[in-house]
């Protein structure tokens, strides 16, 4: 299943992973930006925070690389 992220679907506290795999990631974001540059992703294992990108970077990164929103993931 491929899924195309959207800008609009870029929203704090939606979790996503990839299938076949357990780890799984949350999206948040880092208050200190003052610009549209403050989405982070944060890995529910380990908590690694990614830096901080645009809604619509980040959206274009989940779709290349194939995440999906953890309910379309199946254990």
């Amino acid at each position: 299943m491929r899924v195309i992220w959207h800008e609009s679907d870029i929203v704090v506290g939606v979790r996503f992973g990839k299938p076949g795999t357990t780890e799984r990631w949350v999206i948040g974001y880092d208050p200190s930006r003052n610009s549209d540059t403050k989405f982070v992703t944060i890995s529910m294992r380990d908590w690694m925070v990614s830096s901080a990108r645009s809604a619509e970077v980040l959206a274009q990164g989940l779709t290349a690389n194939e995440y999906l929103p953890e309910e379309l993931l199946k254990e």
